[in-house]
């Protein structure tokens, strides 16, 4: 190989994105009602919804905000496609931390469990 050719495959291996170990935090929080139970809290990583177990995997920071990227995956009785969530936190003028869920088609505000 050219040493051209190094420095470029070097270059694009660095140029990649790299996840991050960790993302937001969702212990605490809880998903509100969801038609057959209350809030539901998320637990180390895990929410167990009425109809679903769903885990947040691979998380990704988005650069310059206070949010990650999910890929989610839920086992239930039924099919479930896997789908992705932008978590996002927010902290408004009244220094009240919010957590907002955005799916493909929905989004979630979430809620401090009680």
């Amino acid at each position: 190989m050219r040493v051209w050719q190094i420095l470029l495959a070097g270059m694009m291996l660095v140029s990649l994105p790299v996840p991050v170990a960790s993302g937001i935090d969702l212990n605490g929080w809880c998903m509100p009602y969801d038609g057959c139970s209350g809030p539901t809290p998320f637990r180390d990583g895990r929410i167990d919804l009425c109809e679903a177990s769903c885990t947040l995997r691979n998380p990704v920071s988005v650069r310059d905000m206070d949010a990650t990227l999910y890929d989610v995956s839920c086992a239930a009785d039924f099919p479930f496609d896997d789908m992705r969530w932008f978590v996002g936190k927010h902290v408004d003028w009244q220094e009240k931390e919010h957590v907002i869920i955005v799916e493909r088609n929905r989004y979630y505000l979430l809620e401090r469990c009680k």
